[in-house]
């Protein structure tokens, strides 16, 4: 009779184990999910600024054909007038979402459904790949340029729809 007994406990006690290792397994998977969308609310609190929204517009309004053309009408990139701090703020956020992107510390999806980064890239691209030569500095802003190559990626993975997700589920 006291062998079931302790065989009843060693068995309670081993399921016991198992249960808390299941549990704690769900438990650390659901906290990176939970990490990960946390992270991504502070970059979207941050991008949702009035200095970010009036970068973001100096950025995509401004003209120039190439890095000369915009030295000659903006002068060198180290000054300090507002196109030249908007490019740094646009730059300098998306090489930081880039950089999180690659180590998968936010959630591919929602930067996918969220953020445009391809016409961003596309309007600095000339500037920032002069000033890697100007400053020698090959991977200056580097991440944003893995985040606008992902984004091609993904458009030609993904079927890029054409218009908001809540009229083609109507």
């Amino acid at each position: 009779m006291q062998d079931v007994f302790t065989q009843i406990s060693v068995f309670l006690a081993a399921s016991g184990v198992i249960i808390a290792v299941v549990y704690y397994f769900f438990y650390l998977r659901n906290l990176g999910k939970t990490r990960r969308s946390e992270t991504f609310m502070n970059l979207f609190t941050n991008i949702n600024t009035e200095a970010f929204h009036k970068a973001d517009l100096l950025v995509q309004y401004v003209e120039y054909s190439d890095y000369a053309d915009f030295k000659k009408r903006y002068g060198p990139f180290s000054a300090q007038k507002p196109i030249h701090v908007a490019i740094r703020t646009i730059s300098y956020y998306f090489e930081a979402l880039g950089m999180l992107m690659y180590r998968k510390l936010v959630d591919e999806q929602m930067v996918w459904d969220t953020f445009q980064i391809k016409h961003r890239w596309e309007k600095v691209a000339p500037i920032v790949k002069e000033l890697r030569k100007e400053l020698n500095e090959p991977r200056y802003i580097e991440w944003f340029e893995y985040l606008y190559n992902w984004q091609l990626k993904q458009e030609t993975k993904r079927k890029v729809r054409q218009q908001p997700i809540y009229i083609l589920e109507s």
